[in-house]
């Protein structure tokens, strides 16, 4: 993801603007829909009314829903749900659409980012199949999926490339809206518990969602106040994570305001004006406000062999979310404290056997990381030949990326390895994914990881590559001309980037964004 410490740390580049995509789709998880007819349909599709959820009798019905969210306190942006009910050769079916925009700064640059879906359901509520596209500063990803049989058959198109995923998808998952259909059809009393199972456009992956309803209470929003119902969720995503938070719905089942806490996001009903309005200068750099400030210490740790951090969070079990491996290990020692230690092997002059694994999906070919292009093969020979030991082959691929990528910008979200081959631009995450498809390519299993690197007297969201050598995960980080990983590397997750959305890895970063402190406790 492009981002970069500007001027005074110019070594590194950042993963900002990935975590800023990550966002974008995160202030949709919960998901808001209107349930009114409000749009033109196609012209194979004729417009019916009807009771929302089985289509028996006209009822009440909503217009087009706009919302405005807000990161770490600061608004970033808007998303609009529309719902109507359409006949399409010959069924009558729920089309639901809508559209999130993002609009952040990356060190002073403005970046804007949008995502729109549309997803065709029965009338209960249950997906057919769907469409998303996702413009990530200019690059376009597309999704398309159906749902049958009991699994969600998708499509994901990148670089011009297609790749087909499959996942279980229960009988009774909703769509894309799940969770706003499910208040406005069925709505919950307090002291009232309800689960389900939603289908998320963006993370293209199926949540479960717990609800347990409070009490109703009078919830001021500006110069409104609206008598509302408060319920508290839990939200989890398959293996990547799980998401806690506060919903208010008013007396008509629909959700006016939307909270979680890691990361601190808010969500609220607005008028379409105000959705809309003219935005001015973006509050929020995700890369200033999200990097998190130390007390440097007294040695240089480029030559250092570990460092001990003492980490604290102000809601998350860092001891879950952190992995503990050959990089780091993480030792629990109070409630939401750890102490971690990094020790990279890099750093090591000892034979490497650490008695890790590698598993098939880190030497295939992915839509992220092409390493059957021919135009990686011929790179990744290029750059290696005459080379067999390992870490040798690496260290030439790694400093190959290095001079490759000149235009270190932010023009780009996030690009496959191939197309940053092909163009020769991108960020951390561009060569992270350039350097893992050549390591691949090499016969190397690689994957990237997702992490903090510091940066002067703060760490900043950072991706590198990590290559499996003789038993270990060893990292290397292409945007140094040294390239070797430092304990001034803090790993918070991992990824072989294999499944079509690529952002899971991105979700335990994006939890702890604004709410993860850091200190030194010892350099050796």
């Amino acid at each position: 993801m492009p981002g970069q410490v500007m001027n005074s740390q110019p070594k590194n580049r950042t993963v900002d603007q990935r975590i800023a995509w990550v966002v974008v789709v995160a202030v949709a998880l919960v998901g808001c829909s209107s349930k009114g007819d409000t749009s033109q349909v196609k012209e194979s599709e004729k417009r019916t009314t009807g009771h929302v959820g089985d289509g028996s009798s006209q009822t009440e019905s909503l217009p087009e829903l706009w919302y405005v969210n807000y990161v770490l306190g600061e608004r970033v942006g808007y998303e609009r749900q529309s719902f109507v009910w359409i006949t399409q050769e010959g069924h009558r079916l729920r089309k639901i659409s809508g559209e999130s925009r993002l609009r952040v700064k990356r060190a002073n640059t403005v970046v804007e980012m949008m995502v729109r879906h549309t997803c065709w359901e029965t009338p209960e509520g249950r997906p057919i199949r769907f469409e998303v596209e996702t413009d990530q500063g200019g690059t376009i990803n597309r999704t398309k999926g159906e749902v049958r049989e009991g699994h969600v058959m998708m499509e994901v198109e990148v670089a011009g490339q297609t790749v087909k995923r499959t996942l279980p998808c229960p009988a009774d998952c909703r769509g894309f809206l799940g969770l706003q259909e499910s208040l406005f059809e069925n709505r919950m009393n307090p002291g009232e518990q309800r689960s389900l199972t939603t289908f998320l456009p963006g993370l293209n992956d199926v949540a479960t969602i717990t609800l347990k309803a409070g009490e109703w209470e009078m919830l001021q929003l500006g110069e409104r106040r609206i008598r509302c119902l408060a319920i508290g969720f839990t939200m989890s995503i398959g293996s990547t994570g799980t998401f806690q938070g506060r919903l208010w719905v008013n007396e008509q089942g629909v959700i006016v305001k939307q909270e979680t806490d890691s990361p601190q996001m808010t969500t609220i009903l607005v008028t379409r004006d105000e959705a809309l309005e003219e935005p001015g200068d973006p509050g929020l750099d995700l890369v200033r406000d999200i990097r998190i400030t130390v007390k440097q210490p007294a040695s240089d740790l480029d030559r250092a062999v570990q460092a001990v951090y003492r980490m604290s969070s102000d809601g998350e079990d860092l001891s879950q979310l952190i992995p503990s491996d050959s990089h780091q290990t993480v030792k629990p020692v109070g409630r939401h404290v750890v102490e971690l230690h990094v020790h990279p092997p890099s750093s090591s002059s000892q034979p490497l056997n650490c008695g890790e694994v590698a598993d098939s999906s880190t030497t295939e070919s992915s839509v992220w990381i092409q390493a059957n292009a021919p135009e990686i093969v011929q790179l990744a020979q290029t750059a290696s030949s005459g080379e067999s030991d390992p870490r040798n082959i690496v260290l030439a691929l790694a400093k190959l990326v290095y001079r490759t990528v000149k235009n270190k910008g932010y023009d780009h979200a996030f690009l496959s390895a191939l197309e940053v081959a092909q163009r020769k631009e991108g960020d951390c995450t561009e060569h992270a994914v350039l350097l893992a498809a050549l390591a691949r390519a090499r016969g190397l299993p690689a994957r990237v990881a997702v992490g903090l690197v510091l940066q002067g007297d703060a760490f900043y969201y950072h991706m590198w590559t990590e290559v499996f050598i003789d038993g270990c995960w060893v990292g290397f980080d292409a945007t140094r001309e040294r390239c070797l990983v430092t304990p001034g590397y803090i790993k918070l997750a991992q990824d072989s980037l294999q499944a079509a959305d690529g952002m899971g890895a991105l979700l335990p970063a994006m939890k702890l964004m604004g709410q993860l402190r850091i200190e030194f406790v010892s350099v050796e």
